[in-house]
């Protein structure tokens, strides 16, 4: 294989596999979950992530958790994902005499490059509400027992994982639009109590939404979450200036 072979070999390689990394995510693995202060966001369960990872990679990944620990009722943990891409090197040439004749083969070594991404993930420290009894009346939990730590690890673990492969550009269009609802996006909760106030100050939903769009600069969708509860000071005063 000549030089410039060796050269298309790597880069069809390369984009071979940034194409299976970012193609776009089946629906039918799409789930959703409700989130705190609101909303759902979709996600794809850590079985869809393994699976992803083997076809691109052909099992040549790894992952491990370098560290974890427990901080305000949750596992938080420090995961690192290793791929290894094979890399066309040069085309080795052998020679030999076989029944009489000369055979030449040739075959193509390969450098490996190993990338690396590091994220942190957490899972919540599950614990039992109630106390629990066999049928003979022995306690078998107490309230506040933890009802499967190394579950709780585990989840912690593949939220990192997870992270970790998203940088590669794994289910990447699930993960942005998540992204922007977790962080950078009012929640349906945040505006309620936006419109809970502004009904307070004798506004209906109309003429409060265009007395906030006027007072952010911005429309209601374009909103993050200081947006709305930065005005709440403003309506609180406005329903005492009328007297409501």
């Amino acid at each position: 294989m000549a030089e410039k072979e060796l050269e298309l070999s790597s880069r069809y390689l390369g984009e071979a596999i940034v194409s299976q990394l970012t193609a776009p995510t089946p629906d039918e693995i799409i789930a959703e979950r409700p989130i705190r202060g609101g909303g759902n966001v979709k996600y794809v369960a850590g079985p869809h992530f393994i699976r992803k990872l083997n076809e691109c990679f052909g099992y040549l990944w790894s992952y491990e958790v370098p560290n974890s620990f427990e901080l305000n009722g949750q596992i938080v943990s420090r995961g690192k994902l290793t791929v290894h891409v094979p890399i066309p090197k040069k085309t080795v040439t052998k020679k030999y005499i076989e029944d009489g004749k000369e055979i030449e083969e040739k075959s193509v070594e390969y450098d490996i490059l190993g990338i690396v991404k590091e994220q942190f993930g957490s899972s919540e420290i599950k614990k039992y509400s109630s106390e629990g009894r066999d049928k003979r009346g022995n306690l078998t939990h107490k309230v506040g027992d933890y009802i499967d730590l190394g579950d709780d690890y585990k989840g912690a673990g593949t939220d990192a994982m997870k992270k970790c492969a998203t940088q590669f550009g794994v289910f990447l269009d699930v993960y942005e639009s998540r992204e922007r609802v977790e962080e950078g996006a009012v929640t349906k909760a945040q505006l309620d109590v936006f419109y809970w106030r502004a009904k307070e100050a004798g506004m209906e939903k109309e003429e409060a939404e265009k007395w906030g769009e006027e007072q952010s600069g911005k429309p209601i969708g374009e909103w993050a979450p200081l947006d709305a509860m930065g005005l709440i000071p403003a309506l609180i005063d406005l329903k005492k200036e009328r007297g409501l």
